[in-house]
């Protein structure tokens, strides 16, 4: 131990036991350093959430390992990668708010039987915050389509001209292209002699 400690000089401090102990401690095992590397992939807010999650699957008599630590990790990242979660018929598109939402909820009003061995739960409160983001982001796209009908339809009651929304600006041929345009016309004037 003393050796790690020398190693950084930087310890990490147990918020709920105080136990000190060095940083390099927790990643003296392969599992410890692929769990870091799986959370270095992913964004602060998704890394913490996960490892709040955690605790959900920690066995009643003992400590939850690296190695069952990393392997839940890994089938949540392989989850969430998926960009999509299904369950009972039910699919839904998701994003990673999605998951920070559903994981957050689960810490928060964690089932009663713990420790957790599966993560049907969570899927299951994923798919319900993806479907209600759909649903918010239909609602508003509608909206704005409301809201722009509308202004269309005001602009052309007032005598003005108003292009489709989303439509590309009139093309207006510069003076090549219409010298281009006439050349070929008389071209083909010449050569079909009309």
């Amino acid at each position: 131990m003393s050796k790690l400690k020398k190693a950084s000089g930087l310890e990490i401090v147990c918020v709920r036991c105080h136990y000190k102990q060095p940083i390099e401690a927790g990643l003296a095992d392969a599992d410890g350093k692929m769990l870091a590397g799986l959370f270095a992939r992913h964004s602060r807010d998704l890394s913490a959430a996960i490892l709040r999650y955690f605790f959900l699957f920690k066995p009643l008599q003992s400590e939850l390992s690296n190695a069952r630590a990393y392997k839940i990790a890994l089938e949540l990242e392989e989850m969430i990668n998926a960009n999509s979660v299904s369950y009972k018929l039910k699919t839904a598109a998701t994003i990673e708010q999605d998951w920070i939402s559903g994981l957050e909820k689960m810490r928060a009003n964690p089932p009663t039987d713990l420790p957790l061995t599966s993560h049907m739960y969570l899927i299951k409160i994923v798919l319900g915050n993806a479907q209600k983001r759909a649903e918010s982001e239909a609602l508003q796209a509608r909206d704005q389509l409301d809201r722009e009908q509308r202004a269309r339809e005001t602009a052309l009651r007032a005598g003005g001209a108003v292009e489709p929304t989303g439509a590309s600006p009139r093309y207006e041929p510069t003076v090549a292209d219409r010298q281009a345009a006439a050349a070929a016309f008389a071209r083909l004037q010449a050569e079909f002699g009309t």
